[in-house]
């Protein structure tokens, strides 16, 4: 608890030193807009249909306990590992998902390296873990970074939390979710703030639940 209230007073007081005009203090929330973060969300996928089948097959009552030791270690623990090397702010899991954020609290110029950087890292451990022979059930990860922008802020008041919200959050997450595994799709965006230093291919315009066409690139 004390750990996590260090981070959230650190936040905070990040929040209140940005002295922008868009600062809002309402109470117990601390909340400031901006114009340019990169939102990463990263969405875990079933690959091991052998390893499924054949523990059904068995009658295994190990099955939820193989996916509880392995999302975690994976997510919470490697996962945030990697987006604490590249100076990313965790957001949240939700379910079988991570979500993380560049250009905040404080806004970074080199966010956007990071945030792909970070996916790269990502995308790389998850591929490593496929090969481990260990009995777990395995899983391929996809990933989806969109830039926009957000609120963010620290809501509550017993239990703290950090947290975004806008439009942004919800396309970064549609982006994750017309990726396929093992691949980092990019909105336009996005693209053109990363297109000068990695190389990308245009998939063109797909539909996006509740989002319409959106133009989309795949990192290569």
């Amino acid at each position: 608890m004390k750990e996590n209230m260090s981070r959230v007073e650190r936040i905070d007081h990040q929040l209140r030193s940005l002295n922008k005009p868009k600062l809002e203090l309402m109470g117990n929330i601390s909340l400031n807009s901006s114009e340019d973060f990169l939102i990463l969300c990263a969405g875990f996928e079933d690959r091991s249909v052998e390893i499924l089948k054949k523990l059904i097959s068995n009658g295994s009552s190990n099955f939820n306990i193989l996916l509880i030791k392995y999302l975690p270690e994976l997510s919470q623990n490697k996962f945030d590992d990697i987006i604490e090397k590249y100076k990313l702010e965790k957001i949240k899991t939700m379910g079988d998902s991570y979500m993380c954020a560049g250009g905040l609290p404080v806004p970074d110029p080199l966010h956007a390296i990071q945030v792909v950087q970070a996916a790269r890292e990502m995308i790389e451990l998850v591929g490593r873990k496929l090969m481990e022979e260990d009995d777990l059930l395995h899983f391929q990860v996809r990933i989806g970074i969109h830039t926009g922008p957000v609120v963010a802020g620290i809501v509550g008041m017993k239990k703290w939390q950090y947290d975004i919200w806008g439009d942004t959050v919800n396309i970064a997450s549609r982006l994750e979710s017309a990726s396929e595994p093992g691949r980092i799709n990019l909105s336009e965006s996005t693209y053109q703030k990363i297109k000068e230093q990695f190389p990308c291919s245009y998939r063109g315009e797909l539909e996006a639940k509740n989002r319409g066409a959106l133009k989309m690139y795949y990192l290569v």
